[in-house]
């Protein structure tokens, strides 16, 4: 459950209002915490009927090509969701 809570807390994905949301991301990024992000994105955009994610990369420390070709996938599904990012 402390795994749970610590994942649930890298990838907060804050309502702000009924359609728009904001995913703040910090620190590293690897490909551990991008298939997490995929997962709590989707699953988000799905539960909360977001259509517009506004994605804070500010925050982000440098990435990996591998994982910057995953984060690509994830907008690739975010976008087929009917969400734009």
């Amino acid at each position: 459950s402390q795994r749970e809570l610590v994942e649930h807390l890298s990838v907060p994905v804050i309502p702000l209002s009924q359609s728009v949301a904001v995913l703040p991301l910090i620190g590293m990024m690897d490909t551990y915490r991008i298939r997490t992000i995929e997962e709590k994105v989707l699953t988000g955009i799905s539960d909360l009927k977001i259509q517009t994610l506004i994605i804070d990369l500010s925050g982000a420390a440098n990435m990996e090509m591998h994982v910057i070709d995953h984060f690509q996938k994830v907008l690739t599904g975010i976008s087929m969701m009917g969400c734009k990012a």
